[in-house]
Order: C-alpha cells, then structure tokens, then sequence
C-alpha cells in the first residue's frame, strides 16, 4: 500500500528530533492525505473560538 510521507529533523546543540509521518493518500486526491482534512477541521474549531463574523 503507498503512503505519503512526511519527515521533519531539527538539530540542534543538545541532540536531534526526527519525526516520520506516513499517511494513507485521500481516495479522491492521492497527493493529499486522508488525515489532511480532519486537520483542517481541528484548526478551523481552534479558530473559532477567537473569531467572531458579522459582530
């Protein structure tokens, strides 16, 4: 099965942080991950809690 992968180090004096993603591409769009989209929405629902529309 194929995975998007997502890899992030940060190096620094004290030592080194590597960090793997591999997610399930989304069916519809397979340069996307299936998991993008409930991050958007966590992101949007933190929002909102400081926006206000039509106020």
């Amino acid at each position: 099965m194929s995975t998007n992968t997502h890899e992030l180090t940060v190096r620094s004096k004290g030592g080194t942080l590597s960090v793997l993603s591999q997610n399930l591409p989304d069916e519809t769009n397979p340069k996307s991950s299936a998991i993008t989209a409930y991050s958007m929405i966590a992101a949007l629902r933190r929002m909102e809690r400081f926006l206000s529309v039509g106020s």
